[in-house]
């Protein structure tokens, strides 16, 4: 029996059809199976690291009041939230200052730290704040604690792997994952100018600020810190964390002498002022406003109006740029400085002592 042409190629196209149709159940077969099977090295590192930090990183509530300057409503209350990191079986935790003090700059008076586990501590200690890192030390009275393990930021690569923990707009226990994406960024904050930061491309959203920015292997490397978003808001892949190299100075300090210990040169001083550099012919740099008495800038004998132009033989041309490199030295350090008085420039030592409290940060 002679089939038609018709009847061929129907059956000929039922045949190519069917076998299409085996073909897709079995590569969506086969890609089901590979969905489920083994992880990627990549998502494996992630998890474990999540593993092994999230234990440390806890959610803190704030509450407190702040002066306003308003006659009418002088105080107001204000109430934070944020994240902190384990650093110590002890019970001490490392933060943000934003999170625990107001819009003035003061302290909460109620701070609430609690556990991944659920566990609740209603009056944590704030041990001391920086304003200049924005970072804050909190403890809790509790013993063996799970703690993070510190890494050191001075090792790190642009390029190299970062995973954020935090609690992000209330959403605890929040992993993200991203890379170092520059070293030594400055930066606006919130209560200040912020110098020498991380910048990840781990996304960071309020809530996560105090939370944890972690190394492929959960070494702590930075304390989250702030976001650059655009006028609307949100993350656009651009985030801050300070070094755990600063967090872990800002740690002792506060351990040790109760306050961050700050490089004092023990004067008032600005930027000369651009009148003087163009009037008068005064070369730029910083103008001494005032020596303190018995002072470190008092026994280097800088007077009034004297003109600091160099510091260890680097120009300096703004009280910005002054301060910055006093950032780098340490209590008791040297410091050569290059002085124009006179018309006439010379030489003086000043040795850095620690700011007093009294004068406030």
């Amino acid at each position: 029996m002679k089939l038609s042409k018709q009847v061929v190629f129907f059956l000929l196209g039922a045949v190519i059809a069917l076998a299409a149709v085996q073909t897709f159940q079995n590569q969506r077969a086969n890609y089901t199976v590979q969905a489920q099977g083994r992880l990627l090295p990549a998502e494996e590192t992630v998890i474990n690291v999540a593993k092994k930090i999230d234990p440390t990183v806890v959610s803190i509530t704030t509450r407190g009041a702040y002066e306003t300057g308003n006659f009418f409503n002088p105080v107001e209350e204000f109430r934070g939230q944020g994240s902190g990191v384990i650093v110590s079986k002890d019970g001490f935790i490392l933060t943000n200052r934003h999170v625990v003090t107001g819009p003035d700059g003061a302290t909460a008076g109620k701070v609430t730290v609690v556990l991944p586990n659920g566990r609740e501590y209603p009056n944590a200690d704030i041990r001391g704040t920086d304003p200049r890192s924005d970072l804050a030390v909190v403890r809790i009275n509790a013993r063996n604690l799970p703690a993070a393990p510190l890494g050191d930021s001075d090792q790190l690569q642009v390029g190299q792997m970062t995973v954020a923990l935090g609690n992000p707009l209330g959403l605890t226990r929040t992993v993200t994952t991203g890379v170092v994406s520059a070293l030594g960024r400055t930066i606006q904050g919130q209560q200040g100018l912020l110098e020498n930061l991380i910048q990840t491309d781990a996304a960071i959203n309020p809530g996560n600020s105090g939370g944890a920015l972690v190394d492929s292997t959960g070494r702590l490397i930075g304390i989250n810190t702030a976001i650059a978003s655009l006028s609307g808001g949100g993350n656009i892949g651009i985030g801050f964390a300070v070094p755990i190299n600063t967090a872990k100075a800002v740690l002792d300090d506060i351990n040790k002498y109760g306050h961050v210990r700050i490089p004092w040169p023990g004067m008032e001083y600005r930027d000369v002022p651009a009148s003087w550099v163009n009037v008068y012919g005064v070369p730029p740099g910083v103008v001494v406003v005032a020596p303190y008495r018995d002072s470190p800038a008092a026994k280097a004998r800088l007077r009034r109006y004297d003109i600091i132009v160099k510091v260890d033989g680097q120009p300096v041309q703004s009280a910005a740029e002054f301060d910055r490199l006093l950032r780098k030295k340490s209590i008791g350090d040297s410091v050569k400085l290059t002085v124009w008085r006179d018309n006439e420039t010379r030489e003086t030592t000043l040795t850095l002592a620690d700011r007093p409290q009294a004068l406030g940060l």
